[in-house]
């Protein structure tokens, strides 16, 4: 009965052993990669989304001070009266 030299069978272990790790390591690296590739589709969504509600607001906003300009001036006085007082307490 012929066996192997202990130093053959270890290395061929180690071989599958680092194989099998590279496999794994491969499909972490594919998983990782589309989660990333979702996680930025989504946040170019969302930036999309909220550049498009602050036009929207400021379309509104500058549609008000046009209807309603000393209303607004009115507005602007007491936000800033108001952010005067906030900062001097601070």
């Amino acid at each position: 009965m012929a066996t192997e030299p202990l130093t053959t069978q270890g290395s061929e272990r180690a071989h599958d052993i680092v194989d099998k790790l590279e496999s794994t390591l491969s499909d972490v690296e594919g998983t990782v990669r589309g989660v990333s590739a979702q996680a930025t589709e989504h946040a170019e969504a969302l930036s999309r989304e909220a550049q498009t509600k602050a036009a929207e607001t400021l379309s509104n906003i500058e549609q008000y001070v046009r209807e309603k300009p000393v209303q607004a001036i009115g507005i602007a006085f007491a936000a800033g009266i108001l952010t005067s007082v906030l900062l001097r307490k601070s």
